[in-house]
């Protein structure tokens, strides 16, 4: 579905950089095609960059990375997609490594493409000068923001938990008529008795079921998964970062040096 107003602001305000995984890691896909050169194809950091005429690389800034769906995106077209440009490529999601070349150089000469861009831009321009909207306005997307950034932490919350104790996120049916529809739902369910929070979105979600308004949920199989990417990333980085911190990370790095230049018999 479409950005609501305030994510989008939101999103802007943090910068492409932010979701742009320039430097991965990359996963391989099977390439598809009877005629397929090669099994395996991966996406690599060199197609962040476009070479101009005098021979100099400029980042592209659109282009950012998935690294839970393994998917490349246009930061702008979909910050701006209407509904019906949901199902575009670099929108919905690109994963046909092989055929980049041209696909990325006709995406960004499309007119679609030139149009969001000169959005995204303006508008990032505007936020920095406090120029886009008056303060009324500002002060109810801001509550809209604060609103969304607690809700995505009491879920966030729930996502550790069920990780640190090792239980399963799913359940076997998790429709709306299923009496258990697995434990991350069903942990939602419980927090929104007594968090206000959660209980005005849950509240929120029960009234849309049904209806043709659509609510942002963030309860779905692929928010989850992200969720868990960003944990996982997360552990892994402090992980590293504690070791490179230890006092006898330099020791064992010459140990094993010096044991490596000790010739063998």
């Amino acid at each position: 579905m479409p950005l609501p107003d305030h994510i989008r602001l939101e999103i802007i305000k943090q910068g492409s950089e932010t979701f742009q995984h320039k430097n991965g890691p990359f996963t391989s896909i099977d390439r598809q095609g009877a005629h397929a050169k090669g099994s395996q194809r991966s996406l690599t950091s060199s197609w962040f960059y476009s070479t101009v005429g005098d021979g100099k690389k400029y980042l592209r800034k659109w282009m950012i990375y998935s690294t839970s769906t393994n998917m490349l995106y246009c930061f702008c077209c979909r910050l701006f997609a209407s509904t019906d440009d949901l199902s575009k490529p670099f929108v919905s999601g690109y994963q046909k490594w092989w055929k980049l070349n041209p696909n990325i150089a006709i995406h960004e000469s499309s007119h679609q493409h030139v149009s969001n861009l000169g959005k995204w831009k303006t508008l990032s321009v505007g936020l920095k000068n406090n120029e886009t909207i008056d303060k009324v306005n500002a002060d109810t997307i801001n509550g809209e923001a604060k609103k969304w950034r607690n809700i995505l932490h009491r879920l966030l919350d729930i996502t550790l938990f069920l990780a640190q104790q090792n239980l399963a996120f799913r359940g076997h049916r998790e429709d709306p008529s299923s009496e258990n529809r697995g434990n991350f739902i069903e942990l939602v369910k419980m927090m929104a008795k007594y968090d206000p929070v959660l209980s005005e979105h849950w509240s929120k979600l029960q009234e849309a079921a049904g209806g043709s308004q659509r609510v942002p949920s963030y309860l779905s199989k692929g928010i989850q998964n992200e969720f868990l990417s960003i944990l996982s990333n997360h552990v892994k980085q402090k992980i590293i970062d504690d070791i490179k911190r230890s006092k006898y990370y330099m020791e064992s790095c010459l140990t094993v040096l010096q044991t490596r230049a000790i010739p063998t018999k």
